[in-house]
């Protein structure tokens, strides 16, 4: 009893010291709009989106470790309604004048036709140039033309989880909702590095 009373009480802690930060965050984003502070606010944003992002991860506190079937869907299902967030929260916080009318904010995102081949291969071939040394291993070792190691991962949650889920909600949170909000301060290529 003594253990369940002390994993609630954590918990309790931790989630008031995430919605803290959370709300501090969220009303320095206001304030810095409020006094026309694009670079503050740009800044203030990021900070909201990385501790949603992270926050969500940690609402949900259970005893079981990470690769449990239940942290996993848990952990999946908060990151999949931050992936949904980050965007309107974007939205609301873009200054649409520090790039003029010719893009939309679904290209400021990076979700566009044009390009898409090339955007979606060349990241995939520099990773797998990248990684080569294992993927050569685990081909030679005849991993990747098995059927049975497919079929399996295809039921796996820790597979799924650290293969698609965690790649794409990073990518997006990260890369196509916080690039935008950096570049109205720091111009493109200070914002990318």
């Amino acid at each position: 009893m003594q253990d369940v009373l002390s994993s609630i009480a954590a918990s309790i802690r931790l989630n008031v010291v995430i919605s803290w930060l959370l709300t501090a965050a969220l009303t320095s984003v206001y304030m810095c709009l409020a006094r026309g502070w694009p670079c503050a606010t740009a800044l203030a944003s990021c900070l909201v989106l990385a501790l949603t992002f992270v926050g969500s991860l940690y609402v949900w506190r259970s005893s079981e470790h990470r690769d449990h079937p239940s942290t996993i869907k848990r952990r999946c299902l908060s990151v999949f309604f931050t992936t949904i967030w980050s965007p309107l929260f974007v939205h609301f916080c873009l200054n649409r004048d520090a790039f003029g009318q010719r893009v939309t904010f679904w290209q400021l995102l990076g979700l566009r036709t044009e390009g898409f081949v090339a955007a979606a291969s060349l990241p995939l071939f520099l990773t797998m140039i990248l990684f080569s040394g294992p993927l050569v291993v685990r081909i030679l070792d005849g991993v990747y033309v098995d059927r049975s190691y497919w079929n399996s991962n295809f039921c796996n949650l820790v597979w799924w989880r650290n293969h698609l889920v965690a790649p794409f909600s990073e990518e997006f949170s990260f890369r196509a909702c916080m690039l935008p909000l950096l570049v109205q301060c720091l111009r493109d290529r200070k914002s990318v590095v």
